[in-house]
């Protein structure tokens, strides 16, 4: 079993890769971040075939591709609904398992691409998977004496329990979940919490399919298959896509569609459409910097006005990574003309207080002066 793995936007490109563990893609995030601190990891999934799938992406978007690494100047969706397409047409998901407990993501339950970075050191353990659901959990079956079923033959028995998906939405069910995390499991000690969370699998998991295995890892493959096939029951949940059936069967991988090019089209107009539709063309550090000098504090604050306006009126198509920043600038710049102009009114009170208070004290002295002046002649005259 390998994993798949997109990381967050590098400049303007995206970097995928292919891990054994998710220790290994956080010591390749690791390297990622020696050279570009920012980065994180979009999403990342276990997959059958590594190689293959890393092998559609050179194919199918090899204009994108920039030289020989595995950076593509394609914007997130398109890689991640290549990705989901792949895994679905392969009878896979965007899954993992985290020991024997069957993680699904939380794609399925919202329909919402991953946009924001994914922070691998969250655990099960203690703070569940922030982007996942768990819907199946793999355990031994024991006897009366509490030990591991055991066959005649030495191998074990094995029981899978799952979702039941014709009893419950999986958005109800997301739900769920989250107000137990919530209500049992954050800022609860760890014997507690973890025995709540396996009686809420066990109250919610009423599904449930018995193997016969030499190890409980082996059933991995059998309880995988299950789930996709109860999740393929669900046409809103799980897309339909062509079985591979009779004369499929015997193409060329190379000859699948998930292995070609996009440009292979004859139209020359098409082409550039779907290049420009594809293509990642902006670099957020960019934006950022040039944004950086709009706002720049020696700038009239009445300029920010315009700026503003410029803002508001292009924000309906601003990328969703970019989001965040301009909602933040459209209450941020208002406050500041705000603040700016209540300071060049106290600036202009204040100038003219204390040129009044120069004036007065002008008015003072003179009048001190005379006053000494008219002193020192009624001397003279006595």
């Amino acid at each position: 079993m390998n994993y798949f793995y997109c990381t967050t936007k590098i400049n303007n490109y995206y970097k995928i890769g292919i891990a054994d563990s998710e220790t290994n893609i956080k010591a390749r995030l690791t390297n990622y971040r020696s050279a570009n601190p920012n980065t994180e990891i979009l999403f990342f999934s276990e997959v059958k075939h590594g190689k293959s799938i890393e092998e559609s992406f050179k194919r199918k978007f090899n204009y994108f591709r920039i030289g020989k690494s595995e950076c593509y100047k394609l914007k997130s969706d398109i890689i991640y609904k290549h990705f989901l397409k792949y895994q679905h047409t392969n009878q896979y998901l965007h899954f993992f398992w985290e020991g024997y407990t069957f993680y699904l993501s939380d794609y399925y339950f919202t329909k919402e691409l991953p946009y924001s970075g994914y922070n691998l050191s969250q655990r099960l353990g203690r703070v569940p998977h922030h982007s996942f659901t768990p819907i199946a959990k793999l355990d031994f079956v024991y006897n009366e004496n509490k030990e591991e079923y055991k066959y005649e033959d030495g191998s074990y028995k094995i029981i899978l329990r799952y979702l039941n998906l014709n009893k419950i939405k999986l958005n109800d069910y997301n739900k769920l979940y989250q107000k137990h995390l919530s209500d049992k499991y954050y800022g609860k000690t760890i014997s507690y919490s973890d025995d709540q969370l396996n009686l809420f699998f066990k109250n919610n998991f009423k599904l449930n399919k018995i193997f016969k295995a030499e190890d409980i890892d082996h059933t991995k493959f059998k309880a995988l298959e299950i789930i996709y096939n109860h999740l393929k029951n669900n046409k809103f949940i799980l897309k339909k896509y062509p079985e591979r059936k009779g004369i499929q069967d015997l193409r060329w991988w190379y000859e699948r569609d998930e292995y070609k090019s996009i440009r292979r089209i004859k139209s020359l107009r098409l082409i550039r459409k779907i290049e420009y539709s594809f293509e990642e063309l902006y670099n957020e550090n960019k934006i950022i910097e040039g944004l950086r000098g709009l706002l720049n504090r020696n700038h009239d604050p009445k300029d920010w006005l315009k700026i503003f306006n410029r803002i508001i009126s292009t924000s309906f198509k601003t990328p969703e990574e970019l989001k965040p920043t301009f909602e933040k600038l459209e209450s941020e710049i208002p406050r500041l003309i705000k603040y700016y102009k209540n300071k060049e009114k106290i600036d202009f009170e204040l100038s003219n207080k204390k040129e009044k208070n120069e004036n007065e004290n002008n008015d003072n002295v003179l009048d001190f002066i005379e006053n000494i002046k008219k002193v020192y002649k009624k001397k003279n005259k006595t």
